[in-house]
């Protein structure tokens, strides 16, 4: 599974790739490598939390995302961007 082979008709269907990308690495592969936009990537995880339910591997990634949106807002506020 590549990130950079997905587009809107694939992202939900990504389990079909021959691994369960539902798992930190992946996820955080998306974001540091491929710099895949964070808030994109939580409402993917939040639309499958409310398809399919929580489990500890989604409950990971969706805690890795929101820490990385509020590091966002933090050097936000400490810049002064609104």
């Amino acid at each position: 599974m590549n990130w950079e082979d997905t587009d809107e008709n694939t992202v939900m269907h990504m389990m079909g790739y021959g691994e369960n990308i539902w798992q930190l690495p992946i996820f955080k592969e998306a974001v540091q490598e491929y710099r895949c936009d964070i808030y994109t990537l939580l409402c993917l995880v939040n639309n499958y939390i409310r398809l399919w339910g929580l489990n500890s591997d989604i409950e990971s990634i969706r805690n890795y995302l929101e820490s990385l949106v509020r590091i966002e807002q933090e050097i936000d506020r400490s810049l002064g961007v609104d």
